[in-house]
């Protein structure tokens, strides 16, 4: 999202389909989401879409460390493994939620600043059917990377969307 009155264009992925829809938004009508965790507002400034394969993707706004920021992950995908073989932002296997990858330990799910796969620093919060999680984010005045960790990235598809919520105003 850009300030300054133009026009902003809004792309759409659908999970697993590799499909892009794009739709415009006047400037005069950007989009404010009501968070769902409390009263406060946010505008959504930027989503990434989170590739399944372990690479990383990094926002192009820069975070200032004086902002207050959410961040909120969202999507399922196919993951394999043991159970129902889907997963969300932090857990697998959705008939039995679990964080931890059961061939290796790993932590399993989307890191955000973490790339090294095993050195996983965020936890999204408690399992929720929803497959959407919210958490807090202290800005560095850098930009934002997330990427997902998972053993075994063969037999993964589908998308990811983090989306970079800033407080407004």
């Amino acid at each position: 999202m850009r300030a300054g009155g133009g026009w902003i264009v809004v792309a759409v992925v659908a999970s697993g389909c590799g499909r892009i829809g794009f739709a415009t938004v006047p400037p005069d009508s950007s989009p404010v989401l009501a968070d769902a965790f409390d009263d406060t507002m946010f505008t959504a400034l930027e989503t990434l879409v989170v590739p399944v394969d372990g690479s990383s993707v990094s926002s192009v706004a820069v975070l200032s460390s004086s902002g207050t920021y959410r961040l909120r992950a969202s999507g399922v995908i196919t993951c394999g493994g043991v159970g129902d073989q889907m997963g969300d932002a932090e857990y697998h296997d959705f008939t039995n939620p679990t964080d931890n990858n059961s061939l290796n330990g790993l932590d399993y799910g989307i890191s955000i600043d973490s790339p090294v796969v095993g050195q996983k620093t965020i936890h999204w919060g408690a399992y929720t059917p929803t497959h959407v999680y919210e958490v807090d984010y202290v800005g560095r005045d850098q930009v934002v990377s997330a990427n997902l960790h998972d053993g075994q990235y063969t037999d993964n598809s589908g998308t990811f969307m983090v989306t970079v919520l800033q407080q407004t105003p």
